[in-house]
């Protein structure tokens, strides 16, 4: 098992998760800019000498955001992210053996360290009768 392999995936999905979120930012932003200028021009049409439209300037910023295409950015850069974990996930599925039977060793416990041990720690917690109990 190579940990090398595993810290360089881990280093690209960490890379992967960066760019994400920048994009996702990005995209967010772009987006607030758009609403934030529609409301602008709605708050100037507001004024009885300005023709312009209310109507006239929300289609204008749904064709904004269609042609931003914030969704489908979105998207795109989710599902990198997610073949960038699920190769991960394979790679350690590949590389660490899951079965936990393998790592098992019978050791032999010396009982009166072990009874000793929970004796003592029942001692810091102020249980004295069970740490007696347990010290016999």
């Amino acid at each position: 098992m190579e940990l090398n392999t595993i810290k360089d995936a881990f280093e690209r999905v960490v890379k992967k998760q960066k760019l994400s979120s920048s994009k996702s930012q990005e995209v967010i932003h772009q987006v607030g800019r758009e609403i934030e200028q529609a409301l602008t021009e709605i708050l100037s049409a507001q004024d009885p000498s300005s023709p312009v439209d209310q109507r006239s300037i929300l289609s204008e910023l749904k064709l904004k955001l269609n042609a931003v295409g914030p969704v489908q950015q979105l998207e795109g850069s989710h599902k990198e992210l997610n073949l960038s974990l699920s190769k991960y996930t394979k790679l350690l599925e590949r590389s660490l053996n899951p079965d936990i039977s393998k790592a098992y060793r019978d050791v032999d416990f010396d009982h009166h360290i072990v009874n000793q041990l929970i004796a003592n720690h029942f001692y810091r917690q102020g249980l004295f009768d069970l740490g007696r109990w347990h010290n016999r």
